[in-house]
């Protein structure tokens, strides 16, 4: 039998319009090795066609396989139990992929050891068909998850997004039956990958149907069977424990997206389906993440518009109201009903008039003398803050881990109320496998102490989310960068 590097395995149902341009995207790999183990679902249009009039061109490398209708989960399990490459790609078959997309992938993994690699991908828009770049998460070219917990919740569950040796698939199969299929066999690949490599180039385009992800429907329920199963299958591997916090943390993620997309959902008539949805997924909160409120991620890591309404979508009574409300609303009152809750609920942080004045008398004569030009800030020294050193967001982590690796030559002074400092240490020890030699270039201050002031006054790089105090007025020519997480204000050198 001929040898492969690349299997591409590809469920097929009812894609006729896109399914050319699908194949069309796989023969055409310059990686020459590559077998398209394609497995029609039981399609009634001309699906099937397609493929065989591609098969007689391409006999070699193209192999089709029939069977009864039973989902994309059985689909794709019965391509990897006929496939024979080294490394295996689920692609869906309205997507469609880059030319160089094997060939780059398969070198990266071989020459890097990785049993996994990932990659960004391109947001088509079914409509228009104008692509959008996704830039993904991961932070690290080459890691395990062993060493990089915080990786693990980074880490999209889509399957066509990631190039796995067939043997790290080994043991492994989508659960059949239920919706979020990919969702559970995504982490369970990452936590078992002794590599994981990372190529920042887009090799996917994904057709998004937004249709079909915002639809409300007695599958959604299935996110719970999913998280069910990836909690399970981790308890057999014994690593449960060991990633209690990531994987709890991506459960009350999901579980909240589905919150976000209910309350988009202005269908009247699915009442009772939105209150099952709410109460089983607290019941399973509730039973199985009682503390979810104190876990790290959940407080710091949430995406934006699931943070905002974390005060709607992390009580079960408040959701239940919101159904009940908009109940027999039309879609415009639903709106505004979500609007004015917005509105109500809406806060910004700011300082308490006896903190300004404590840190003002601590703080604010260091400060002066830099601002006037007595001393110049070091351009090698680094401060960092974040909600006033009441809190360790993970982005404050995930930059220290950067700042570390790459710039080991900078002081960094990292601005914490006292309280805080234990709890930095263990979640600094559980991002960097040798903090003990790295955290040596870090330096805790409190934010009312004379040390935070000085350091203010010092800093090359003042890097915080919110504002500074009061008092700290910047130069005229002071350069300020703003991003999603963060403030980084230059001070001139």
């Amino acid at each position: 039998m001929k040898s492969f590097k690349v299997s591409i395995i590809l469920p097929v149902y009812n894609v006729e319009k896109y399914l050319s341009a699908c194949l069309d995207s796989l023969l055409a790999q310059t990686l020459e090795e590559i077998e398209i183990v394609a497995v029609n679902d039981g399609s009634t249009d001309g699906s099937l066609q397609i493929l065989q009039a591609y098969q007689s061109l391409n006999p070699e490398k193209l192999f089709i396989f029939s069977t009864e209708n039973h989902g994309v989960s059985r689909a794709r399990n019965y391509g990897f139990a006929h496939s024979h490459g080294e490394y295996v790609w689920f692609v869906d078959s309205d997507d469609f992929v880059e030319p160089d997309a094997c060939r780059l992938l398969y070198e990266k993994a071989t020459a890097d050891g990785n049993d996994l690699v990932l990659f960004r991908y391109y947001n088509v828009d079914s409509e228009t068909g104008i692509r959008k770049e996704y830039i993904a998460s991961c932070h690290n070219q080459n890691f395990r998850v062993a060493d990089k917990p915080y990786e693990l919740p980074a880490i999209s569950p889509y399957p066509w997004i990631k190039f796995i040796h067939r043997d790290l698939f080994n043991g492994l199969c989508f659960p059949e039956g239920i919706r979020f299929e990919d969702l559970p066999v995504a982490y369970l690949l990452a936590v078992k990958a002794r590599s994981i490599g990372y190529v920042d180039q887009c090799f996917y385009n994904y057709r998004k149907n937004v249709g079909f992800l915002s639809r409300l429907t007695p599958s959604t329920l299935h996110i719970r069977n999913a998280i069910i199963f990836m909690k399970e299958e981790m308890e057999k591997l014994g690593l449960f424990e060991q990633y209690q916090t990531e994987l709890d943390f991506i459960a009350v993620r999901h579980f909240f997206y589905r919150f976000w997309k209910l309350l988009t959902n202005y269908e009247t008539d699915q009442k009772e389906l939105k209150l099952q949805l709410i109460n089983e997924l607290f019941d399973y909160m509730e039973s199985n993440i009682p503390d979810w409120e104190n876990n790290h991620y959940v407080r710091y890591s949430l995406p934006p518009h699931i943070g905002r309404l974390l005060c709607l979508y992390g009580s079960r009574q408040e959701m239940i109201s919101f159904v009940e409300a908009c109940n027999g609303m039309t879609v415009q009152q639903q709106k505004a009903w979500i609007k004015d809750y917005k509105l109500s609920h809406k806060t910004s942080p700011s300082y308490q008039p006896a903190e300004m004045i404590h840190r003002e008398k601590t703080s604010s004569q260091f400060y002066g003398f830099a601002y006037t030009g007595s001393l110049a800030p070091d351009p090698e020294q680094i401060l960092l803050e974040a909600s006033r050193g009441k809190e360790i967001p993970t982005w404050i982590l995930k930059l220290l881990v950067h700042l570390l690796r790459n710039f080991g030559e900078h002081q960094i002074i990292v601005s914490l109320t006292q309280e805080k400092h234990a709890l930095f240490q263990a979640l600094l020890n559980r991002y960097l496998s040798d903090s003990t030699a790295l955290s040596e270039n870090i330096t805790l201050v409190c934010p009312d102490s004379e040390e935070y002031g000085k350091a203010l006054a010092l800093s090359g790089y003042v890097i915080t989310d919110g504002p500074l105090p009061y008092y700290s007025g910047r130069k005229r020519d002071s350069l300020c960068c703003f991003t999603a997480d963060t403030i980084c204000i230059r001070k001139p050198f």
